[in-house]
């Protein structure tokens, strides 16, 4: 931990944390490594059927 600590230029290890995913990009746990897990991000928002229509049309008038 110390030579990643100094190569990143990191002022503790506990700062440091780690993800690590398999080739389907499931989690895989490594509790023996001593840092934090960094999180997941969350599912990206689905747009709204009404929010696309109105872009749609908003474009189309636009270009018309």
């Amino acid at each position: 931990m110390r030579a990643l600590t100094e190569v990143f230029e990191i002022p503790h290890p506990g700062y440091l944390m780690y993800k690590a995913f398999d080739k389907k990009q499931r989690t895989i746990l490594v509790p023996t490594l001593g840092l934090k897990r960094e999180e997941p991000a969350p599912p990206p928002e689905k747009a709204r059927e009404d929010t696309v229509v109105e872009l749609r049309n908003s474009w189309a008038a636009s270009t018309s």
